[in-house]
C-alpha cells in the first residue's frame, strides 16, 4: 500500500483536556508531533476543515456506534461530506456484545444496509473490532467469522484494532495478512499485561503486548488502507506525550 495518513484518535484527550476549549492547542501539538490527520468529533465540519488545512492535516473520518447508522445516517453524511471526509468507522452491534445470533445477524443487515447507502454517497464504512467478536462463538464460529461471512464486501470492510485482535486471543499480523482484501482502515493500540497475559492498562505503541515488529511487514499488503489511527482509550501520564511517543515509535519503524 501507498503509506497511509498517521493519525490521532481524541478519545486519549478527554480525562486531561476540555477538548471542546482546548482543540485548537491539542490540533498543534499533533502536528508538531507529525500527525497528519485526526479521528474526533466537531461540531461544525466546515470550521474542522479549516482548521485541519491551516496545520496540514486531514480529517481521518467519523467513528459511530450501530445506532447512529441507523436512526442517523443522513446527518453523518451530510458532516463527512462538509469535512472532506470519506470514512467512517462503526464499533459494536446494537446491544454492544451480543448474547444471541439472531441479534448478530440483524447487526449485521443494519450494517449492510447503511454501508450500500453511504458508499453511494462515496463514503466507505469500516466494522471497527473489540475483542468480544473474537472471544464470543454461535455454532463453533467466533462472531468475527460470522460477520466476514455475511458483510457485503462492496458495502463495508474493516477497521482492525489491532490491540483488540491481540485482547481476543487472535494474532493481529496473521489477522491482518489473511484478512488483507477485507481491511480498508486501522487502529493502532497497545497494552501492557501481566505475567500470564491479561491486560494491565493502555500503553503507547510498542510498550506492550502487541508485536508491531510482525504487523510492519503485512502492511504493504493493506492496498485499501488510507489511514493509520493511534489510540489509546486511557492515558498513562501524560496524555499528549503518549500521543507523541507512539507517533516517534511508528516513524521509528518507518511509518
Amino acid at each position: 500500500m501507498a503509506t497511509p495518513h498517521i493519525g490521532a484518535q481524541f478519545i486519549i484527550f478527554g480525562r486531561q483536556y476540555n477538548v471542546d476549549e482546548d482543540f485548537d492547542i491539542i490540533l498543534d501539538q499533533l502536528a508538531a508531533a507529525g500527525y497528519a490527520a485526526i479521528e474526533a468529533s466537531y461540531k461544525d465540519p466546515a470550521l474542522l476543515r479549516q482548521k485541519l488545512i491551516s496545520r496540514g492535516m486531514v480529517f481521518a473520518g467519523s467513528h459511530v456506534g450501530p445506532r447512529a447508522l441507523l436512526e442517523k445516517l443522513p446527518e453523518q453524511i451530510d458532516f463527512l461530506k462538509k469535512a472532506r471526509s470519506y470514512d467512517i468507522c462503526n464499533s459494536g452491534c446494537l446491544d454492544w456484545k451480543h448474547d444471541t445470533l439472531d441479534k448478530v445477524e440483524t447487526s449485521i443487515k443494519i450494517i449492510n444496509d447503511a454501508g450500500k447507502k453511504l458508499r453511494d454517497a462515496g463514503i466507505r464504512l469500516h466494522y471497527h473490532n473489540h475483542d468480544f467478536e473474537f472471544l464470543v462463538q454461535f455454532n463453533g464460529k467466533r462472531i468475527i467469522d460470522i460477520m466476514l461471512e455475511q458483510f457485503d464486501p462492496k458495502a463495508v470492510d474493516l477497521c482492525v484494532d489491532v490491540a483488540w485482535v491481540r485482547r481476543g486471543n487472535d494474532d493481529p499480523a496473521a489477522f491482518l495478512k489473511k484478512h488483507a482484501s477485507r481491511t480498508g482502515y486501522l487502529h493502532l493500540k497497545d497494552f501492557e499485561a501481566d505475567a500470564e497475559g491479561k491486560f494491565v492498562r493502555w500503553c503507547e505503541l510498542g510498550s506492550g503486548a502487541v508485536d508491531y515488529r510482525a504487523i510492519m511487514p503485512v502492511l504493504p499488503s493493506l492496498n485499501q488502507v488510507q489511514f493509520a489511527i493511534v489510540e489509546q482509550d486511557q492515558p498513562c501520564g501524560n496524555a499528549m506525550l503518549n500521543m507523541a511517543n507512539s507517533r516517534a515509535y511508528l516513524k521509528s519503524l518507518g511509518l
